[in-house]
């Protein structure tokens, strides 16, 4: 039968239910006046709304949604949006209605407020739960055996029966903070108890609900972490782990305080009275069980320190009777005491002694009974660290410290320490009878190991001990000095008034330091530092002598090295500073001789003038190149080198040297060792030697040269610098003069000479000294008054087989008429070159710096064939010169030109053999066949044929 269409619209306005018309899409077609009333909205503001304004949403509230039946109907409860913000939950129904002309496919749903119902159910619910909680708390507070159990149980219970998301016991310290400190811990804190520091003094920091919950006695109900602005400092932290509210229960009984029970809920917690009452009488039942626990621990404890004390005098003879077997161990010592202090009064002990300077402690020894460390890492509250010194007779040695888990036994008591002080006293001085038992094997032992010489006498001054180091340097064995007088060392190079002073200081008292010559048992000599004091027993009375000695004879050979070292070195580096503007004006003088010898005609009386000008810049130019070379200011060109075929090569010119009346006898040894050295120095080297040999012998003599190899095993005397190892010797001996010990002593000195002035420079033997040296080589000399002098240089042998010598180079034409741009701040030698090379045929542009030669590259790079730049200018030096102009012509070829030693020009980034480098001063030829063979070598190449290298600094 079908009804009026009228009587359905009465039904649906008039229905106690809410009932809502709704499209399939969400759009809301007609709501009812329960509806309205139910929602707080017009049925107008409702059709505005639709569906989606008026739900909660949530992944369960869609997930009923989803589920609607195949027949298009669904029951189930939601959350919907009053007008004023709050929520209500309705049960609802919703199915399809027939479809109705012009409408589409419509469907209803009829929707019945079950809030109130909901918050009963809820409210039953978390009555159920507390008390579920209650009865788990009191199976933990019968069960639990200690504090640290019962409230590790309670927090379980919280969170696994209870459903919360963390719960914590704090317990209230009374420090000066006022800390609530973590005891047990259940659920996801995740850093947050750590972050919130939470404490129970009336700060800001106490104002949490736990600090107000233990500072007041009350319960405290935090509904809504978000809404309570009292709480806004630990907001961010409860967010982030998912806290929404929180419960604070005081733990307190009989008003003695405990601590709280803090617990965090995932959701927004009414805490009903009912609820909140059985909470609060399970707070008091843990904080009842607490402090029965604890009272029980402290009878336990008094009761174990009563057995203790039977213990601990056992302990303490028992320690002493440990302490005698261990006798002189020290470190044996600590080591028992640490264990024995720790198994009777703490759980860590740490024993620490004074170092060697008595300013910082170290440990000795470590005992513990925490297995994993965290006392030992982190320590503890004071309340739980004893401290007592280690001392005997006023010395203290260091301390021992105990520390104890806190809250796990009771804190030190007077009688804890005096019982640690007596086991520390005990320890203290057996460690103190080792030490000395120590010391005086250390000193017996030092002076036996000493390097320094050790004599003791009587006081008569017989020897009475002697150590090794004695008999290692004087030869003598221990047997054969005791009993003697130190006399029997006596070199006589003391006179008597040397000993009187000696023997009248030691007499006096007092402590006599000087230097002595002596002598060892095979006779040589050997010079010693000496200190020798008094010896008095307790009653001041002399018993002896004590000599501390030092042989420091190789000490002074290596200091007069030094000293020989510094002063050519300081020459050289003088020798090194004039060498620029000297050989710039040598370069003026042999230039401008020889563009005089080559314009004055054979039989002008000029032509013997300029020829001694020549001469006299030739002899200038390689004494020169002698300072350089005795001053090591030079790069040597090493290569491997036969020094038997040196000395062949240069025979003839030694015979020419040495003359008619002297006879050369030359011992060469076969299979001699290559050496690695400049073969143009070690030639000088020879050259030199010989000349001083030929002076030495003016009516004639032999001169014998020898080579051979020599391993050496044992570097001293002159040869104490160098490293033991495969040599090769070069000794060359004459049957001259020879030579006092005054003069030997000085022969190396730069400028010494024995000659009659004018004769020598006395330059000689200090460039053989400088060469040898530089080589990697050492040189030594003996020589005596008429009977000739011996010079032996020994050389490092290399496996290197010897360079063949190079086929003397063809002689070139050096004429050209290419355009070549000098660069040269001196004007005498700018003007002197462009002289030579204007008269060979070339171009010449010049530029007193590098900067002027920029410019004049700048505007003449087209026909500019070749760059010729001295290396050390002002404004732009040579290098930097050419580093810009091969920014304009990258293959411009260019030829260095330098006054200045080696050592200078690389320090500018020129190196001879890597770029070409023409050192002055400069002869005629020199300059054209260096300027010509720059012009015909292929771009981008050096002197040495190797691509060409730019330093930068």
């Amino acid at each position: 039968m079908t009804l009026p269409l009228d009587l359905y619209q009465r039904i649906f306005q008039h229905s106690l239910d809410g009932v809502l018309v709704v499209r399939p899409d969400g759009t809301i077609l007609r709501a009812n006046d329960a509806a309205c009333r139910m929602l707080g909205r017009s049925e107008e503001e409702i059709r505005r709304l639709g569906r989606k304004g008026l739900i909660v949403e949530d992944d369960q509230v869609r997930e009923v949604l989803r589920k609607r039946a195949a027949d298009g109907t669904a029951t189930g409860e939601l959350p919907l949006v009053r007008a004023d913000g709050s929520t209500i939950w309705v049960d609802f129904v919703t199915g399809m209605l027939p479809e109705v002309v012009g409408e589409g496919l419509l469907a209803y749903t009829i929707i019945r407020d079950v809030t109130a119902r909901r918050a009963l159910e809820e409210q039953v619910h978390r009555s159920a739960r507390a008390l579920r909680l209650r009865t788990a708390c009191s199976a933990a507070v019968v069960r639990a055996a200690s504090e640290p159990e019962l409230f590790a149980a309670v927090c379980r219970a919280m969170v696994e029966v209870g459903g919360y998301r963390m719960a914590w016991v704090g317990l209230a310290d009374d420090d000066e903070k006022k800390t609530l400190r973590t005891a047990a811990c259940a659920g996801h804190d995740e850093g947050f108890l750590a972050e919130a520091a939470m404490v129970w003094a009336d700060v800001p920091r106490g104002q949490s609900p736990c600090g107000v919950a233990v500072r007041s006695g009350h319960l405290v109900v935090n509904r809504d972490f978000e809404a309570d602005p009292a709480l806004a400092p630990w907001r961010e932290a409860a967010r982030a782990r998912g806290y929404r509210s929180s419960t604070a229960l005081p733990l307190v009984h009989g008003g003695r305080r405990v601590g709280v029970l803090g617990v965090y809920s995932a959701t927004l917690e009414s805490f009903e009275s009912e609820e909140v009452d059985i909470l609060a009488g399970l707070a008091d039942d843990v904080a009842y069980a607490a402090l029965a626990l604890r009272a029980q621990h402290e009878r336990d404890l008094a009761e174990q320190a009563r057995r203790a004390g039977e213990a601990r005098l056992e302990l303490l003879a028992d320690s002493s009777r440990a302490y005698a077997e261990l006798g002189h161990d020290a470190d044996g010592v600590l080591r028992e005491l640490a264990q024995r202090a720790c198994d009777a009064l703490g759980d860590v002990c740490r024993v620490q002694l004074f170092s060697d300077d008595g300013h910082q402690l170290e440990l000795a020894a470590l005992s513990s009974r925490d297995p994993t460390g965290r006392l030992a890492r982190e320590g503890s509250s004071p309340h739980s660290t004893l401290s007592v010194q280690l001392s005997v007779r006023d010395q203290v040695l260091g301390t021992m410290d105990l520390t104890r888990a806190p809250h796990e036994r009771p804190h030190f008591t007077t009688d804890d320490l005096r019982f640690a002080q007596e086991l520390a006293d005990r320890a203290a001085l057996a460690v103190h009878n080792a030490r000395l038992f120590e010391r005086a094997e250390r000193l017996a032992a030092a002076v036996d190991q000493a390097s320094e010489m050790v004599m003791i006498t009587d006081a008569q001054g017989l020897i009475r001990y002697v150590n090794p180091a004695f008999e290692a340097t004087t030869g003598y064995s221990r047997d054969e000095a005791v009993g003697k007088n130190p006399r029997f060392l006596k070199s006589g190079a003391q006179d008597a008034a040397f000993y009187g002073v000696l023997w009248g200081t030691l007499t006096r008292g007092d402590t006599w330091r000087g230097r002595l010559v002596n002598k060892k048992k095979d006779g040589t000599h050997y010079t010693e530092d000496a200190v020798i004091s008094p010896v008095r027993d307790a009653d001041g009375t002399l018993t002896g002598f004590v000599g501390l000695k030092r042989d420091i004879t190789r000490d002074l050979l290596l200091e007069a090295q030094l000293v020989q070292s510094q002063k050519m070195d300081s020459i050289g580096r003088l020798a090194g500073g004039v060498a620029h503007d000297f050989n710039n004006l040598l370069t003026i003088i042999l230039g401008s001789a020889q563009l005089m010898l080559d314009s004055v005609k054979e039989g002008d009386p000029l032509l013997e003038h300029v020829a001694e000008i020549r001469n006299a810049g030739d002899r200038a130019a390689a004494l020169t190149a002698q300072l350089l070379a005795f001053g090591r200011r030079q790069a040597l060109k090493f290569q491997p080198l036969d020094l038997n075929r040196l000395v062949s090569d240069v025979q003839r010119m030694l015979t020419r040297i040495i003359g008619e009346d002297v006879e050369l006898v030359q011992q060469l040894a076969p299979n001699l060792g290559a050496v690695k050295a400049d073969p143009s120095q070690l030639e000088q080297v020879l050259l030199n030697l010989a000349v001083n040999a030929r002076d030495a012998m003016p009516k004639g003599g032999r001169l014998s040269i020898e080579t051979r190899n020599v391993d050496l095993v044992e570097t001293r005397g002159a040869y104490q610098v160098l490293r033991p190892g495969p040599y090769v010797l070069l000794r060359v001996s004459d049957t001259g003069a020879g030579m006092d010990a005054a003069t030997m002593a000085r022969i190396f000195e730069p400028f010494f000479t024995t000659k009659e002035r004018g004769k020598g420079t006395g330059l000689g033997l200090s460039t053989v000294y400088g060469v040898v040296t530089q080589s990697g080589g050492g040189i030594d000399v003996t020589s005596e008054l008429g009977r000739g002098t011996t010079f032996e240089v020994l050389l490092p042998r290399v496996d290197d087989a010897p360079a063949e010598p190079k086929p003397a180079a063809p002689q070139v034409n050096t004429a050209g008429a290419e355009t070549v741009l000098v660069v040269e701040d001196e004007d005498g030698v700018r003007r002197l070159v462009r002289r030579v090379l204007e008269r060979a045929g070339y171009l010449v542009l010049t530029a007193s710096n590098g900067s002027e030669g920029l410019h004049a590259f700048e505007r003449h790079q087209g026909t500019i064939d070749l760059v010729l730049s001295d290396v050390v200018m002002p404004v732009m030096s040579g290098p930097d010169f050419v580093a810009h102009a091969r920014k304009l012509r990258p293959a411009i070829k260019v030829l260095f030109m330098s006054g200045y030693n080696d050592d200078a020009v690389t320090r500018h980034g020129v190196m001879e053999g890597t770029v070409d480098l023409i050192n002055k001063p400069l002869t005629q030829d020199q300059l054209l066949q260096r300027v010509r063979a720059a012009l015909d070598r292929a771009p981008g190449t050096s002197v040495s044929g190797r691509p060409s290298l730019t330093v930068v600094r």
